[in-house]
């Protein structure tokens, strides 16, 4: 498989995933009511648009640029259009519970972003020139934000898995999104800037260290939190109290089921991010090596 295709695979895999993991909360309510048939309906539906979306941005960028705002603009428009199309299909489907809009054009708009950054990562890797040493630190801290962006939101099928509908209850789920990315936005970039200083030895090394990241992180920055956190409540502000998730996994009366469900996000992420670190150190070793050669001449 040559570069160009292995790179253009890559996104439609990164895409895709994206998708599913983003717009899956806004699935369970619907897909528990229908039939089987009109399930297997909804769900070749909701894999298709999933595809429809990143094909539009490939098929609208093939002029290699890295320039993101176009790509962004494209990839919201694909990821607004087809979270529209999966909540009226939600509706269209006899038996089907026709949940509100604002959960499926949320889940879609940031599916679209991902989208959008996904195919400028492709383009970058596809230009002649290499990228340098810095240029794949800011990846890097990027895409660790991202995954954990992702990862937040596919957790709130806990929530939606048992609760009804509403637009009340849609304008909570994407607030409680919001501080639940401020959250982690506090400590991710510091955390991905100590992984990229200390390079690994080995991908198990560079694994166990960022989920070790993963894992205490949350907890600390709840309890750091905790204080701000109780003024903002105060003030009229109850969805703040998001940002104090990593804290349950440390809360003694918590049962293990518990405390798995809050660890989990976090070994997700250290897995994803340490495996990230050790291919980003090969091309960093081969963008310093390139470096070396052009000084050298």
């Amino acid at each position: 498989m040559t570069r160009p295709a292995a790179l253009n695979l890559r996104f439609f895999a990164v895409a895709l995933l994206a998708w599913l993991l983003t717009t899956y909360p806004c699935v369970p309510k619907v897909y528990n009511t229908l039939v089987m048939s009109n399930a297997s309906k909804f769900l070749m539906s909701y894999v298709a648009l999933g595809l429809l979306g990143p094909a539009f941005v490939w098929a609208s960028s093939r002029r290699l640029t890295s320039d993101y705002s176009p790509l962004l603009l494209r990839g919201c428009l694909a990821g607004l259009l087809a979270g529209v199309a999966l909540w009226s299909r939600s509706g269209e489907l006899p038996g089907s519970a026709h949940l509100d809009a604002g959960r499926f054009v949320y889940s879609g708009l940031l599916a679209g972003v991902v989208t959008a950054e996904a195919r400028r990562r492709a383009i970058l890797f596809a230009l002649p020139a290499a990228l340098s040493s810095e240029d794949l630190r800011k990846q890097f801290v990027g895409a660790a934000l991202i995954i954990w962006a992702v990862l937040l939101k596919f957790g709130e099928c806990i929530v939606v898995g048992t609760t009804g509908s509403g637009a009340g209850l849609s304008s909570a789920i994407i607030g409680s999104h919001i501080f639940l990315v401020l959250s982690i936005a506090v400590w991710t970039p510091w955390a991905a800037l100590r992984l990229w200083r200390h390079e690994p030895t080995g991908v198990i090394r560079s694994v166990v260290r960022s989920c070790v990241l993963g894992v205490i992180m949350p907890g600390l920055t709840a309890a750091v939190l905790l204080f701000p956190v109780f003024v903002v409540l105060h003030m009229g502000m109850p969805l703040a109290y998001s940002m104090l998730w990593g804290g349950v996994a440390f809360v003694p009366s918590a049962s293990w089921w518990v405390r798995f469900e809050f660890i989990l996000p976090g070994l997700v992420w250290g897995v994803s991010v340490g495996l990230l670190r050790w291919h980003y150190l090969r091309l960093q070793r081969a963008a310093d090596s390139t470096d070396s050669r052009s000084a050298a001449l």
